[in-house]
């Protein structure tokens, strides 16, 4: 009998804490938006070598945002000619205004004064400056030019970011592994959240003087594997972070079938349980889908590059 009571307790209570994280993690997802605001301000950086790519992300953003919504495009154009900023201006519409911000390398070229292997250039280093590049703003969100925009960005945009500098989603598997640099191997330090979309709490960025941090970090970070999501990483720490929910950074690798298939609810546990999803549902509710791979979408042709290629037209590569 007293067996049996000690097992129902057990059951009891673990219901009763299941409960409760469940309940805590509703509460927490639905208490992160409270802005009603319409108008979405939004960046990206492009350059020489992805200076065509962006005229397809851009028409899956405009093709798929709401009609009520207002989206204020900003396009840092870093070293390119004024014909070639200019061909940004014809996504404007009533509801989409283009803003062009040329800028040169030559502004950061006592940063970490380096190329890296793969495709992510020095251009990536002006995520550094967007509270000196848009000083009027309070906020400002960031998405990287190989990404398909497939849903309206309103509600990622009204994100409440609190005493937070940034809001971004969590990589769905953690980088423990090492590093050879000059000779000598050195552990990674822990990526945990990705930094191809990113919601910028401006106000707090120069409060705190993040920007100057953050090229601190580079002028003397080791790691040459990346351009600057280590950096930030290492500078914002988790409790600095607002952690957003997969759908707005939908992280597509072509050799991933074993764990989307088998390890994405872990990956993911807190939106999974909320929302009993499985890595093909995750595509479906994408706000945005990121190919973050070296081989990016237009180089692939098969049923996760579709979601970018369909907003191609010859016209971008011209």
């Amino acid at each position: 009998m007293n067996n049996k009571k000690i097992i129902f307790c057990t059951i009891f209570l673990c219901i009763c804490i299941i409960s409760f994280i469940y309940l805590f993690l509703l509460l927490s997802e639905n208490t992160k938006k409270h802005d009603t605001n319409k108008t979405v301000n939004i960046v990206f950086t492009t350059d020489v070598n992805y200076k065509n790519y962006l005229k397809t992300t851009l028409r899956s953003a405009v093709a798929s945002k709401s009609k009520d919504s207002i989206y204020n495009i900003n396009i840092i154009c870093v070293d390119l000619s004024k014909k070639d900023c200019n061909e940004y201006n014809k996504f404007e519409t009533e509801n989409v205004n283009v803003n062009l911000v040329p800028v040169s390398l030559d502004n950061i070229k006592n940063i970490g004064n380096y190329e890296i292997e793969h495709r992510v250039t020095r251009a990536d280093l002006f995520k550094f400056f967007m509270p000196d590049l848009f000083p009027d703003l309070d906020k400002i969100l960031y998405i990287d030019v190989d990404t398909a925009i497939v849903k309206d960005l309103t509600d990622l945009y009204n994100t409440n970011l609190k005493d937070k500098f940034i809001a971004v989603v969590n990589k769905p598997i953690k980088d423990y592994d090492t590093i050879l640099i000059r000779g000598r191997f050195y552990p990674k330090k822990v990526r945990k959240y990705n930094c191809g979309v990113i919601l910028y709490n401006l106000n707090l960025w120069r409060k705190y003087d993040i920007s100057e941090k953050l090229v601190h970090e580079k002028n003397i970070d080791e790691d040459r594997e990346l351009m600057t999501q280590n950096i930030f990483n290492n500078v914002l720490s988790q409790n600095k972070i607002v952690k957003l929910a997969p759908i707005y950074n939908v992280m597509v690798q072509w050799n991933d079938t074993m764990y989307k298939r088998y390890f994405f609810v872990f990956a993911y546990f807190p939106y999974c349980a909320l929302h009993s999803c499985r890595f093909e549902k995750l595509l479906d509710n994408a706000v945005i889908i990121h190919y973050l791979d070296r081989e990016k979408a237009w180089e692939r042709r098969n049923d996760l590059s579709n979601y970018w290629l369909k907003y191609v037209k010859d016209e971008d590569y011209k």
